[in-house]
């Protein structure tokens, strides 16, 4: 009986690559036993791949993580990914912002005409008092471009919140008929303000600075 003889082969690889990748993938297609694959011909439009056999694709794709410099890279492009939704996320606020000035500016130039065309009496038909009120809700829905606050106007707060006041209460109470609550006033100027609320004194000692400071 001849003698079983083994044979040892031993691969040297100089490289100026990842040696960790390499022996990733390396270690990855002895697992998958490729060389026991059948090389398929290239399928059609459609065509899935054979059964057993890893895709092309993927193979190439996928980087295993394997020791310090695989876990180096994973979090590299994380952090890139993340500069990239961050600098994305950056350029639509930017042109959000943009378009909400424009929008600001262009409900402010409504406001102005709505309040001449208030001042001046005039026989209207049906369809222009119908655009006005909608521009009406539009303006109310949009709310007020430059709020006064206690930080901007100090000791003139309230006297500058007493104007602002008047200047937007003449719009709902054209609306409502000449006549409003107080309860209600105050709720719709804070909704206006957004994020600048007021509290109900400093809405009492505005109205009351009305005589003061002739708003009529």
């Amino acid at each position: 009986m001849p003698p079983v003889r083994s044979e040892v082969i031993a691969i040297v690889v100089t490289c100026k690559a990842d040696v960790d990748v390499f022996f990733g993938r390396l270690l990855e297609a002895i697992r998958a036993r490729a060389w026991e694959v059948t090389p398929a011909a290239a399928p059609s439009s459609g065509t899935s791949v054979a059964e057993g056999a890893a895709p092309t694709e993927d193979i190439a794709i996928r980087m295993p993580v394997v020791g310090v410099s695989g876990i180096l890279r994973m979090e590299q492009e994380s952090w890139e990914n993340a500069g990239q939704n961050l600098q994305d996320a950056f350029q639509d606020l930017n042109a959000l912002m943009s378009k909400a000035k424009e929008m600001m500016q262009l409900a402010e130039k409504m406001r102005l005409k709505l309040l001449m065309n208030s001042s001046t009496e005039s026989n209207s038909n049906d369809e222009e008092m119908g655009s006005k009120q909608d521009m009406q809700d539009l303006l109310l829905s949009v709310g007020i471009v430059s709020p006064v606050t206690k930080e901007t106007a100090g000791a003139l707060y309230h006297q500058q919140l007493s104007l602002q006041l008047a200047d937007f209460v003449r719009i709902p109470l054209e609306k409502a008929g000449g006549m409003m609550a107080l309860v209600d006033v105050y709720c719709l100027f804070n909704r206006a303000r957004g994020t600048e609320l007021i509290s109900p004194e400093d809405l009492l000692q505005a109205c009351s600075l009305w005589e003061k400071v002739d708003v009529c």
